[in-house]
């Protein structure tokens, strides 16, 4: 009798022990299964944060780019200008020197005569 009560004993240890693995083996699986989802949703996440990044970095590279360009065409009429003032300035000069050149000294004085009877009259 005290070896049937001792293989009944062990048999009910067994049992328990085979219930207590398989809930381990359960909160094991469950366990598996989080440390998968909580992996994936950081995969997820780093994702999101990679499109955030590059939409940001394409956002702030397009609006370097236009500032570029209007720095640039901003140079470009800023020098274009500067250049038609030196070619007026030139012009000028050169009118200048064409007309000391071409009237006569007699011809100025009969100039200057004309335009103080006019401004005088």
């Amino acid at each position: 009798k005290e070896i049937a009560d001792e293989l009944k004993d062990l048999e009910q240890k067994k049992a328990e022990a085979e219930k207590q693995l398989a809930e381990y083996q359960a909160r094991f699986n469950d366990l598996d299964q989080e440390s998968r989802r909580i992996i994936q949703d950081y995969i997820l996440q780093g994702e999101e944060a990679k499109k955030r990044i590059i939409a940001q970095a394409e956002a702030q590279a397009e609006k370097l780019e236009d500032m570029a360009k209007r720095t640039i065409e901003q140079e470009f009429k800023s020098a274009r200008i500067k250049l038609q003032q030196e070619i007026s300035s030139l012009a000028v000069a050169q009118a200048q020197d064409v007309i000391q050149n071409a009237i006569s000294s007699e011809d100025q004085e009969k100039l200057v005569d004309d335009y103080l009877k006019k401004v005088v009259a």
